[in-house]
């Protein structure tokens, strides 16, 4: 049988009726028997024809689909509308959309209002992918967006300009720009509340305050929080506000001419009084329910806690619970990945990646300092380190908290990049302390553990040369860059941590001792010039934590190289003596100075070291009464003034001079520490705590009871 090639003919497109009511249509002329059995008028409409699903047409369907979808997600991370019912910049999408540039930008920049409370709703804690609560986003979430009202519509088509993130960027500097304008206008309208405070105090400590936060992170938002305590907004409470006045009280004219312990003490004490009066009397429920403003207050006690008052366990409790209560609200973690229905603003967003971030450095400084495990880790967070008010970039820089001779230098505060590369090296400082630092750490072979310290000294170098050189106080000549005290403590911390990769191996023997030896000794060197660099700018008495920190771990390796060294004009103890008179300064306002400085005469007075006459001021708290206070409440004495007798480096008898430009002299060219004439067996041994780490352990004492990581040690 042959088979016919031609097609069979496709049976005739049913009438409108048939088609329809879905019923078969005969096409017969003139009326099918449908339209004919129910007396209806038979019509056909012409349709067009669609061409078939290629595998090419499909393929280009779904590339355009994968587009879309990634634009919607980029949006999504970076725009979202706010609602709510307080004072707020909102994303409107007329703004940033194309067909809004021939409109007037008066009409379409509107404000909008922050939600009633900072907190998550009742029944809506984060909860992560691993738990049974967890609800997808796509569950919660079908395409409706939340209007200003916090009534739900559907997500009208909409065109976005190219970057909708420089749009975010513009209203949240305006925004900035505004709020600080109106900040003497409304102190001066009576509207900011301060509790009973003189408006003027109030003012002068908060200015103190914002000060200090160049170099512990943005943890307040000031924007939202000077205009939310006009208003009485969400991110305004009073325990934050009691907080930021403890804190900013550290550094007033009061607290400068303390001459007795009980002075020094008796600084800030109301606000402290008041805070805990908030945050534990009866009926609060300021630690039942996680909020930013009860996270900010937190963070903000803790720092000052710990680096003023040397109340640690106290400092490090107040710094877990803000913790628990930022992996609670979720912000560990982008507002898009949290399953919530909930829609955040620009400011909003800004808000919560700089509390987090300011935690998490905060976080491993403490470990550091107080050698504990850190709480926040790198791999389980998912927040962008992108700020995108970049205000405190170019802001001039004010050194009313950092000097005597209080002035606006004129310089950009550069706090914006000050803060990025801050929290990447606080990620650095992560992976030291979890893997060098930890139980894994002390269990891992010596030729393993030395090629994970070479991989984290690496990456750390990474760190460093991504930083801007205008960062950095001695790249170029003045007028491209600063000397800057928070610019010096990102630095200072940056060295710090090098020793801290190296610092465990000089107790073992071999090439590798060697080798860490000689890399905690050039950061030590290191150390020095940031020392002599902010002495020539600032004063010391209100130096950053860091720049006592680092002067506290050169220290500790410039005591081990002068024993061995007859003479005293050694450059060791050239270095050895700026060093504690740094802390011997600083410790007279800071109770936390006051425990390096007796770790390290410990130290001194074991290995026989001399270099001048020093003295402990006794450890004790801000809260320090009975005996102990009266025991200590006499005049403060400390050594002389540096600035009479400071030698040049390590031994030159000569004032620190400057270059041409007014940047200090490249100490690069200096002669080496001697190491020739170094006993290294002794040297070696002169790292070895006996009591914490044994004589037969194989791998360097790794672990937080190590002397250097932590100020945990009462002698040596």
């Amino acid at each position: 049988m042959v088979r016919s090639n031609t097609r069979p003919q496709r049976t005739s497109a049913a009438c409108d009726f048939c088609r329809r009511r879905k019923l078969g249509c005969d096409n017969a002329k003139p009326k099918c028997e449908n339209c004919q059995a129910r007396d209806l008028e038979c019509t056909y409409t012409e349709r067009p024809v669609h061409a078939r699903p290629s595998n090419a047409r499909i393929n280009m369907l779904e590339k355009e689909n994968a587009r879309l979808r990634e634009q919607l997600r980029l949006v999504d991370s970076e725009l979202h509308q706010g609602h709510g019912a307080s004072k707020r910049v909102r994303l409107d999408e007329t703004t940033i959309s194309k067909h809004a540039a021939g409109q007037e930008e008066s009409q379409n920049e509107t404000l909008d209002y922050s939600p009633t409370t900072t907190g998550q709703p009742e029944g809506s804690a984060f909860h992560g992918p691993s738990s049974g609560t967890a609800i997808r986003s796509s569950d919660t979430v079908s395409g409706d967006i939340y209007t200003p009202s916090g009534t739900s519509g559907t997500n009208p088509p909409q065109k976005w300009d190219n970057d909708p993130t420089q749009s975010i960027k513009n209203q949240l500097l305006a925004e900035t720009v505004r709020q600080r304008q109106l900040e003497s206008v409304n102190q001066r309208a009576g509207k900011l509340n301060f509790r009973g405070i003189e408006s003027k105090v109030g003012m002068d400590l908060l200015s103190n305050f914002w000060n200090r936060q160049l170099y512990t992170g943005p943890i307040v938002y000031r924007t939202a929080f000077m205009r939310d305590m006009a208003n009485n907004g969400p991110y305004f409470s009073e325990l934050l506000l009691y907080a930021m006045l403890f804190a900013g009280s550290q550094f007033t004219a009061e607290a400068a001419a303390a001459q007795t312990l009980a002075e020094v003490n008796a600084t800030g004490r109301r606000y402290r009084a008041k805070f805990e009066q908030i945050l534990h009397s009866s009926g609060s429920k300021g630690l039942f329910k996680s909020e930013v403003t009860t996270i900010q207050a937190l963070l903000v006690m803790s720092d000052a806690l710990f680096s003023w008052c040397n109340e640690r366990s106290l400092s490090w409790h107040y710094m877990g619970l803000a913790i628990n209560m930022i992996i609670d609200l979720g912000l560990h973690t982008d507002h898009s990945l949290r399953g919530s229905s909930k829609l955040l603003s620009g400011e909003a967003r800004e808000i919560e990646r700089r509390l987090f971030w300011a935690a998490f450095v905060m976080d491993k400084v403490q470990s550091i300092y107080q050698g504990r495990p850190t709480r926040l880790h790198e791999r389980d967070t998912n927040v962008p380190i992108a700020f995108l008010d970049d205000f405190e970039e170019l802001e001039s820089f004010s050194n009313h908290t950092y000097s005597t001779q209080s002035m606006t230098l004129g310089s950009p505060t550069y706090g914006i990049s000050t803060f990025e590369h801050l929290s990447k090296l606080s990620i650095v400082v992560d992976d030291i302390l979890c893997q060098l630092y930890s139980g894994k750490g002390a269990s891992m072979g010596l030729n393993e553990s030395i090629e994970l310290a070479r991989t984290l000294d690496y990456q750390l170098e990474l760190c460093h040369q991504t930083t801007p050189t205008r960062l950095w106080p001695y790249s170029y000549p003045t007028g491209h860059s600063s000397v800057l005290p928070h610019t010096l403590s990102l630095l200072a911390l940056y060295r710090c941590s090098r020793i801290l990769i190296w610092r465990s191996y000089l107790s073992g023997s071999g090439p590798v001792a060697q080798t860490a030896l000689s890399n905690c000794v050039n950061e030590a060197l290191e150390i020095h010039p940031i020392l002599v660099i902010y002495k020539q700018h600032y004063c010391f008495k209100t130096a950053p934590h860091y720049i006592s920190y680092a002067a506290y771990v050169s220290a500790s390796i410039f005591i081990r190289i002068a024993a061995q060294k007859k003479s005293s004009d050694s450059q060791a103890h050239s270095g050895l003596r700026l060093c504690m008179e740094v802390l011997s300064i600083q410790q007279a306002y800071s109770h936390g100075t006051r425990r390096m400085m007796k770790i390290l005469l410990g130290l001194m007075d074991r290995l026989g070291v001399h270099v001048g006459e020093f003295v402990a001021l006794q450890p004790s708290g801000c809260n320090t009464n009975g005996p102990d206070e009266s025991n200590m409440a006499e005049p403060v004495t400390v050594v002389a003034d540096a600035a009479s007798h400071i030698q040049n480096t390590f031994g030159a008898q000569e004032q620190v001079t400057l270059s041409e430009y007014g940047i200090p002299i490249d100490f690069s060219d200096m002669p080496d520490l001697g190491w020739p004439n170094l006993d290294f067996d002794k040297l070696m041994n002169s790292f070895v705590f006996n009591p914490f780490l044994p004589a037969q352990q194989e791998t360097p004492g790794l672990g937080f009871h190590n002397e250097l990581f932590g100020l945990n040690y009462g002698t040596f």
